[in-house]
């Protein structure tokens, strides 16, 4: 499962539903740009008090690019991460989807379908300079809802 991550980025392993389930979460939904940290900042929510970035899924185009909406939320997601990491705590990231049943999966030029999150890492790395060793993929699940109850 390591390989499915893209070069240039290293692999990073596979965290299971139950190893997810062990992190408290936050995840970063930046679906509206007036408020690209909303989750981070409810509940007033010490940086000190999150273990982890998630990001979710939600498309790419036929090359492999994550949507727009799922770029703002990589680069909420990178910004909250290298803002942890100048404070000494550097937050790792977690990149939730599979795909969907919807539409066709991404194919890679050898024929492989490729999930989402290790497209969304491979964005990570290339564009936002996310070390790979700070992302972690969850790239079995077809939907939010499905993940959500494993």
């Amino acid at each position: 499962m390591a390989a499915l991550l893209p070069a240039p980025c290293p692999s990073r392993p596979v965290l299971t539903t139950a190893a997810c389930g062990l992190l408290a979460l936050v995840l970063v939904l930046a679906t509206r740009p007036s408020h690209p940290t909303a989750a981070l900042t409810t509940a007033g929510a010490a940086a000190a008090a999150v273990d982890a970035i998630v990001v979710l899924a939600g498309g790419v185009d036929e090359t492999g690019v994550p949507h727009e909406s799922v770029l703002r939320r990589l680069r909420a997601a990178a910004r909250h991460h290298h803002a942890s990491s100048a404070s000494g705590i550097a937050l790792p990231i977690l990149l939730n989807g599979g795909g969907t049943t919807h539409t066709p999966k991404w194919v890679d030029r050898e024929g492989y379908a490729v999930p989402e999150a290790a497209l969304m890492g491979r964005y990570l790395c290339k564009t936002l300079g996310v070390p790979a060793t700070s992302i972690y993929i969850e790239g079995y699940s077809d939907d939010t809802l499905g993940e959500s109850t494993l």
